[in-house]
Formats: C-alpha cells, sequence, structure tokens
C-alpha cells in the first residue's frame, strides 16, 4: 500500500479523536442537566412533603438509575475508545464524514473498501488520485462543538436555579439532602412540644430493666406520647400530668429508638448496654487483739 493509505488513517484517527471528544462534552451538558434537575425536585419535594423513608429510599434509588443511564449512554462510548482503543471502523467513520460532508459524500468509503482489496498497480495509481481530490477537505470540520450549545440553557437554568436557593435558603438544600441520604432515619416538622429526657444517662445493665423517664414541654401537649423502635411504637405511661415513663423490660442488647407524638419525631436516642461489676473471689485479712489469742 502506498503512503496515501497512511495520511487517511491518521486523517481518520484525528476525527474519532474530535469525534469522542465531543461526546464526552455533550454527554456532560445532558448529565449534569438530568441530575441537577431531578436533584432539585427531590430536595424541594422532601422539604415541603416531609417525605416517609421508603419515599426518600425511591428518590437514592431513582437518582443511581439516572447515573447508570447516564454512564451507559453517554460516556461508555468515549470510554471505551480512551481506555480499550475501540472506536469507529474506518468505514463507519467515512460514512459519518460522507454524510456531513457533500463535497466528499461516498468517495471516502469506496476509497477505503477499495483500499482493502487485491488491486493492480493501475487501480493503486487510480485510488491515490482519488484520495488526492479529498486532500484539501478536513474531516475534523464535520464535528462542531457549537452543536452542544442548545444543551446549555437545559444546565443554565437548573444551575441558576440551585445557587438562587444556595443563597436564599441553603437549608433547603442541606437539611432536605440530610435527610433523603438518611433515609432509615425518621424526621418530621418542627413540633410544638419537646421531648426531655430524665435519665442521667441511657445506660442500662445486661438483663435487667430499665426504666426511661421523659418530660413534655411546649405549647401543646400531646395526650399520648409513643416510643418508636425498629418501626414499631410502644406507649408510654404517665407518671404524672406532664411526666412519662417507659419500662424496658430485661434488655439485652443496645437499642436505637425515637419518641412520637401527633405526627412528630424526636432526635434520635440510644441505650447502650453495661454490665454491672460482679465478685469473682473475696479475701479478708483479720486482725484480732492480742488477748483473744487468735491468729
Amino acid at each position: 500500500m502506498g503512503s496515501w493509505n497512511e495520511k487517511i488513517d491518521l486523517r481518520l484517527a484525528s476525527f474519532r479523536k474530535k469525534y469522542y471528544f465531543n461526546l464526552f462534552v455533550r454527554g456532560v451538558a445532558i448529565s449534569l442537566s438530568l441530575m441537577l434537575g431531578y436533584f432539585l425536585f427531590a430536595v424541594v419535594s422532601e422539604y415541603f412533603l416531609w417525605l416517609s423513608s421508603w419515599a426518600r429510599f425511591f428518590i437514592i434509588a431513582v437518582f443511581a438509575g439516572l447515573v447508570i443511564f447516564c454512564v451507559s449512554k453517554y460516556f461508555l462510548k468515549p470510554l471505551q475508545y480512551w481506555v480499550l482503543n475501540r472506536g469507529l471502523s474506518p468505514e463507519e467513520s467515512a460514512k459519518i464524514i460522507g454524510g456531513k460532508l457533500h463535497s466528499v459524500d461516498d468517495r471516502l468509503l469506496n476509497i477505503i473498501q477499495l483500499s482493502h482489496l487485491q488491486t493492480s498497480a493501475l487501480t493503486e495509481a487510480s485510488l491515490q488520485q482519488k484520495f488526492g481530490t479529498l486532500q484539501n477537505i478536513s474531516f475534523e470540520s464535520v464535528v462542531d462543538f457549537k452543536e452542544n450549545k442548545k444543551f446549555l440553557p437545559y444546565l443554565i437554568i437548573p444551575a441558576l436555579i440551585f445557587f438562587g436557593i444556595l443563597i436564599g435558603n441553603q437549608k433547603l438544600i442541606t437539611s432536605s439532602t440530610e435527610r433523603i441520604v438518611n433515609y432509615q432515619q425518621q424526621f418530621s416538622p418542627q413540633a410544638p412540644f419537646t421531648f426531655d429526657v430524665l435519665n442521667k444517662n441511657l445506660k442500662a445493665f445486661y438483663g435487667e430493666d430499665f426504666i426511661l423517664k421523659i418530660k413534655m414541654s411546649g405549647e401543646s401537649i400531646p395526650e399520648d406520647v409513643f416510643i418508636a423502635i425498629q418501626n414499631q411504637n410502644f406507649k408510654m405511661v404517665g407518671a404524672s400530668s406532664k411526666e412519662l415513663v417507659y419500662t424496658f423490660e430485661k434488655i439485652q442488647q443496645d437499642l436505637d429508638f425515637q419518641f412520637y407524638a401527633s405526627g412528630f419525631y424526636s432526635e434520635p436516642y440510644k441505650i447502650t448496654i453495661i454490665t454491672r461489676p460482679e465478685l469473682s473471689s473475696l479475701k479478708v485479712n483479720l486482725n484480732f487483739p492480742a488477748y483473744l489469742g487468735k491468729r
């Protein structure tokens, strides 16, 4: 084969390099638009609706699915090209170039196809002459980065909304994100009352009863207060008008719990199990008065 074949390969390689970089740039713009838009929808929904644990888990699952979709849709081909050197064949590249440039049309594809066949010196000279007609045509020109401008509004608009919220009400972003990430934890809007734990500490002896005491305070005191443990609610007993107790019988392991009343949850608490000291041996020295005559 003549040196013109090498020139075709080099020019097609330059085209493919720019082609996949353009795909990557487009993928970044589209992916950021989708993920940022979905993120705003999720945090705003959580901020105003106080979604359930399952709803917050669903938000995380959908976001993970969106990331997988974007990677497979927009980044898989560029990554395969850069990492594994797998990409468009010369014929596929020629079809794209010919489809974009009418001055090239099918000539480049025909030249590449014929170059793979057994050719005579006359045919070789003819192919070289045909390639000469494409010498001044830039294959890379078919890749136009400006085409990606149409995707910018879809990225700029949610980005402006995001930074606007961040400046105006940062808590909307931070608190909602925290609740979504910690989807297993129960959250509720600010209650008109508070749960004040009266126990000095939340340490219980293994295998013994532990009595938990709280005091309710605030503008509106609920009639019933519960302890929420692993998605189960246990009613507390009133020791007085505002003080309540609950007995954990023969507690044997650490317990995470929250207080729940009138649709509101408290912050999470934890009872830690400790072992009561036991006497394993005893040694006593007795010093008797001398007049007793004892050792």
